[in-house]
């Protein structure tokens, strides 16, 4: 199983919490830029998942968190104001 830490308090605390933490930035730009980190923490969370399948043995499983990795790249594309998605 691959191990993975959870972020550290200092990258989170880059994260703006409400938009008046973002200097000279409007709402619609938080807004996007919140999507944009939450679409990448999903992306993350994909390949994490897509990495257990490859390594678990059973095949039902397998099968499982690949599932779950397309379900977070769903999300992650479906998200609004998500860049990657045009």
């Amino acid at each position: 199983m691959v191990e993975r830490a959870l972020p550290c308090w200092d990258e989170l605390r880059r994260w703006p919490a409400m938009p008046s933490d973002v200097q000279g930035s409007g709402v619609l730009e938080f807004a996007a830029n919140a999507a944009h980190a939450r679409a990448a923490h999903y992306r993350d969370q994909a390949a994490r998942l897509r990495e257990m399948a490859e390594a678990e043995p059973i095949g039902r499983l397998r099968e499982r968190l690949a599932d779950i990795a397309r379900q977070y790249e769903a999300l992650a594309t479906a998200l609004p104001f998500n860049r990657s998605r045009a």
